[in-house]
């Protein structure tokens, strides 16, 4: 019963709603404005995409050509390294931790190379 109350509440409150609808130019103009932002948000983000895409390659590249340059380098770094290494500690003691500094800073190198790369030419191309 009490359900039936609430019904007839209901339907007593949207008896009256009668909505005015739009007329046909206005819906259609209405309609071409959201197609129209629909179309520039999908062409932003297209742009937005072509430009990752040729940053990713060039960072790729980048931190390739970084990786293979600090690697030819690695024999002048690790006896630089070990050379200090071996001021501050005795000779046996941790001798493979200039190795590992050493391989540290070569991916340090080639991390930041390739990020910094991805920025500048991101935010070129972008433009």
């Amino acid at each position: 019963m009490e359900q039936n109350d609430n019904d007839k509440d209901i339907r007593g409150l949207f008896e009256n709603f009668r909505p005015e609808l739009p007329s046909d130019e206005e819906f259609m103009h209405s309609l071409d404005r959201r197609l129209d932002a629909v179309e520039t948000l999908r062409s932003i983000a297209e742009k937005q995409r072509r430009s990752s895409r040729i940053a990713v390659a060039a960072a790729l590249a980048a931190g390739f050509v970084s990786g293979v340059v600090c690697t030819l380098l690695m024999p002048w770094l690790l006896d630089t390294v070990g050379g200090l290494w071996s001021t501050v500690v005795p000779a046996d003691s941790w001798s493979y931790v200039p190795l590992v500094l050493c391989w540290f800073v070569v991916a340090s190198i080639t991390v930041l190379t390739a990020m910094k790369v991805f920025t500048a030419v991101r935010s070129m191309v972008s433009r």
